[in-house]
């Protein structure tokens, strides 16, 4: 009897789980879950297949990265690229003549920039070039001068002369702030064609004891034109920058002067484009590159370091603080300045129909 009542238990827990069953067969769509589980492996599979894609990428740019870390301990910036030259001698001359022929081969483009490619008329101009938080990153000055019945030959020696004479230099800086502008080793203009001279001038006024700086010059002679490149060396580990410890501006210019015919064929064109860049040397401060404190985070700077800044700012705006400037000075003093009805003294010894209207202020 108990046996009969437990196999009855037993069928109706059976028959109770065969209608669940024929209840969840009807449910469950099996066609549509086999589509969905495919549809997941396809997805799962493609993951695995970019993830080790990606795995690899980031080994491969890892691998790179070490191998570019390496060669970086490795490298060493040119020096001339930063203005900066070192104490052996092939290695300065070397700097030297790269830093001022990167600068000619720039001449073309700097007449276009500036409109003096195939400008006619006599100009003076100064700009001040200023960053977009205002602050000023270079003094830019440019001028262009007719000399009527002059020749490219006979302003270029003057040229030549004003640089390379003792008496020339005393000419250049003759009634300006300049004390002394000498060459650093004469046996350059024979040797190698440049000429190396440092100076110094007197800044009137503020907490800098004046302008200090090495410049060098180089003379290319093409079939239809001059050209003269003027730069300046910031550091100079053969021939150093007299400082004397104490806050000074360290000059830094770079300019470029153009003998060429003028375009009415009657005498020649000196077209000259001179750009300054604040450079301070401060003592005992934080040091203070050309244009850190023109950068797009700039540094906080010492209230003398700002004082100076403006200072060297105002210093460049004047006239003849600059040696391109000196020069086409010198030019105008030696051909081409006198009162309307003297005779020009110089060494052309020509005397011009008229006198050119750009007179560079002394």
């Amino acid at each position: 009897m108990d046996e009969s009542v437990e196999l009855q238990h037993q069928v109706s827990v059976l028959e109770a789980e065969l209608i669940q069953l024929r209840r969840r067969k009807r449910k469950i769509p099996w066609r549509e879950v086999a589509v969905i589980q495919g549809t997941e492996l396809q997805l799962a599979l493609n993951e695995n297949k970019r993830l080790k894609e990606a795995l690899h990428e980031q080994t491969t740019m890892a691998s790179d990265l070490q191998k570019a870390m390496i060669k970086a301990q490795e490298f060493q910036v040119e020096e001339w690229k930063c203005q900066r030259l070192p104490f052996d001698c092939i290695r300065w001359m070397d700097g030297i003549e790269k830093m001022l022929a990167e600068d000619y081969d720039h001449t073309n483009s700097l007449l276009i920039r500036h409109g003096l490619c195939d400008i006619l008329e006599e100009i003076e101009k100064t700009q001040v070039k200023r960053l977009a938080d205002g602050s000023v990153a270079s003094i830019d000055k440019k001028v262009h001068i007719l000399f009527p019945n002059e020749s490219i030959e006979n302003v270029t020696e003057i040229c030549t002369e004003l640089l390379t004479t003792d008496k020339g230099l005393g000419q250049l800086i003759k009634g300006t702030q300049w004390q002394a502008l000498d060459a650093l080793d004469s046996s350059l203009v024979e040797k190698n064609g440049l000429i190396y001279l440092t100076g110094s001038a007197k800044v009137p006024g503020g907490v800098s004891h004046g302008l200090q700086g090495n410049i060098a010059v180089q003379r290319f002679l093409e079939p239809n034109r001059v050209v003269f490149i003027f730069r300046s060396v910031l550091e100079d580990k053969r021939y150093p920058i007299k400082h004397d410890n104490v806050p000074m501006y360290i000059h830094n210019e770079v300019g470029w002067v153009v003998i060429e015919p003028d375009r009415e064929k009657h005498g020649i064109s000196i077209k000259s484009i001179v750009s300054c860049t604040p450079n301070l040397h401060t003592p005992n401060l934080s040091p203070v590159c050309p244009l850190a404190a023109y950068s797009a985070s700039p540094p906080v700077l010492h209230p003398i370091t700002k004082t100076m800044m403006r200072g060297c700012v105002n210093m460049y705006r004047q006239p003849n603080r600059c040696l391109t400037e000196l020069i086409v000075r010198g030019l105008l003093d030696r051909i081409g300045i006198y009162e309307q009805g003297n005779e020009p003294s110089g060494v052309s010894q020509v005397k011009l129909p008229r006198a050119p209207t750009i007179h560079l202020v002394i």
